[in-house]
């Protein structure tokens, strides 16, 4: 201990045997909380739902409890309820309490804590009290910057945000693509971004490039009518999946999975 403080060579102590008792744990305590902690909403759709691309439409509609003219106003936000909305990862509300408990998260400043707590007890009034004015002007200015930027960052996400062309009460309507229901009827066109995932209904020269799930680098053409029940990914050519892209033609497509339970939020949960 010679030429170190007393503060200083107890927080290092304290800190390097908890990181040393600590730290081998977290991998395993990482994949155990990967296997065993299944999110609700990543389910797997059951019943005669589960391989609903060699199904027939009709079917379909009526196993959605749904129509070919869509959903009415009403129904579709009790399911919202229900399924919850149409994304394949949370957003949490921005909170001053949250980027307050983010700055102080930091393990760096923990230590400075720490260190400042020993000072004290052992008498180094001054050397507390530095320490104290480091941390406070650290975790301000993180804040502020965070809050502005956070704050920045969400009104953005606002002003572009996404919308889906569906039919509620007959009429086709805009709405976000994070209230897209199962047993909505999608109208898509060159250029629209799949909302979710989906059967066909009726098609014209409809094109839809899937490389982000397939690897395929060409646009696939997507018909209506079922195919097998093994089939791929790649050959379902009555469904749609959200994540890809219309290239051309016109659709229109029945909902049948949402968020994460459709193919692109399987993967990304992975």
């Amino acid at each position: 201990m010679m030429g170190v403080s007393i503060p200083t060579g107890l927080a290092a102590t304290l800190l390097f045997r908890g990181l040393s008792f600590w730290l081998p744990m977290a991998p395993g305590w990482w994949v155990s909380r990967r296997i065993t902690t299944v999110p609700a909403a990543a389910a797997t759709l059951d019943g005669p739902l589960k391989e609903y691309w060699s199904a027939d439409t009709d079917t379909l509609v009526r196993e959605l409890r749904s129509a070919r003219d869509g959903l009415s106003s009403a129904d579709a936000s009790g399911r919202l309820r229900v399924y919850g909305p149409n994304q394949v990862r949370e957003h949490h509300r921005l909170t001053r309490a949250r980027v307050l408990v983010n700055q102080l998260s930091n393990p760096l400043l923990l230590v400075l804590i720490f260190a400042s707590a020993a000072s004290a007890l052992t008498g180094e009034w001054v050397d507390a009290v530095i320490v104290v004015v480091i941390v406070l002007a650290t975790v301000s200015i993180g804040y502020i910057r965070e809050y502005q930027a956070e704050t920045a960052a969400a009104a953005l996400q606002a002003r572009v945000q996404t919308q889906a062309r569906v039919l509620r009460d007959a009429r086709a309507l805009d709405v976000p693509l994070e209230e897209v229901v199962p047993g909505d009827v999608v109208l898509l066109a060159a250029g629209s971004l799949i909302p979710a995932d989906g059967v066909i209904l009726e098609a014209a020269d409809f094109f839809v490039s899937e490389s982000v799930l397939t690897g395929e680098s060409f646009p696939v053409e997507k018909r209506p009518g079922p195919v097998a029940a093994t089939a791929a990914l790649r050959d379902r050519l009555n469904c749609v999946f959200l994540g890809t892209n219309a290239r051309s033609g016109t659709a229109r497509c029945l909902i049948v999975a949402t968020g994460l339970r459709t193919q692109f939020g399987a993967i990304a949960h992975r």
